[in-house]
Formats: C-alpha cells, structure tokens, sequence
C-alpha cells in the first residue's frame, strides 16, 4: 500500500508526500512495516521549538494503530543493536503523512499529535524499497 497499485500509477503520484486518510491508517501501516521492516530509522519528536531525539538508527520492527479508537495510538517497535526490543508510543495522533523525496525514495513518516508535536520517523538513506531487494539499509 506504500506505492500504489498497477493500476493506480497514471492517477497517484509516486513522490512528494502523501496524507494517509485515518480509514486507511491500519492497512497502510501494515505494508509500510512489510515493506521497511530491518531499515535502519531514528525517531525525532518536534514540540514547539523543542526537538528530541527519542531513537538513533535502530532497525524498524513494525509500525501500528489502535483502530478501536481513531485517537488511540500509533505504536512504533524497533530493534536496538543488542537485540533489545523497544517501543515508541505516540499518542493522539491526528494526522499520518508519508514522506518521499522528489525521486520518489522513502524517507519515513510524519504523525501529528492532537497537541500540536510531531513525531518524526526517519530513514538512515532514503531509498525506493524495490531498489534494495533484500539489502538492509
């Protein structure tokens, strides 16, 4: 679901960023976590004019919403270098946003907290998933 279908190419733009619907927020994080599961990814959180770093190249596990609530939460699972499991929680989120350069390359996702904070997930390189074939990044 990160890229569009066959048949959805000539309709989607397959770069600049993309706003997932909240509908749709359960099934494209599904294939977004298929797609970049092992890629390596840090997790920034922009509240005002503070910036945290709250994960520092760590591999992507898996990234998922409680779709019980539409203001739940969007959980992210990665994999410290020790093997240790750790999850990020962002709660409230109102909006999901895709991001890909002009060319197209992943560079991870954008999730805007009722309070106003984004929780930023970002690729160590930004790449088109198709590209790696199995090479983790």
């Amino acid at each position: 679901m990160c890229e569009p279908e066959r048949g959805e190419r000539t309709a989607r733009s397959v770069s600049g960023d993309v706003e997932i619907p909240p509908k749709e927020w359960g099934s494209f994080l599904q294939s977004f976590s298929q797609q970049h599961e092992g890629w390596l990814a840090s997790i920034s959180l922009f509240s005002g004019l503070e910036t945290s770093v709250k994960v520092s190249n760590n591999r992507l596990e898996l990234v998922t919403t409680d779709e019980l609530d539409a203001r739940g939460q969007i959980r992210i699972s990665v994999v410290r270098d020790d093997g240790s499991h750790l999850l990020y929680q962002v709660a409230n989120p109102l909006r999901l946003t895709f991001k890909r350069n002009p060319a197209g390359a992943h560079e991870g996702l954008d999730i805007t907290s009722a309070d106003g904070s984004v929780t930023r997930l970002r690729f160590r390189v930004a790449n088109l998933p198709e590209t790696l074939d199995g090479v983790l990044v």
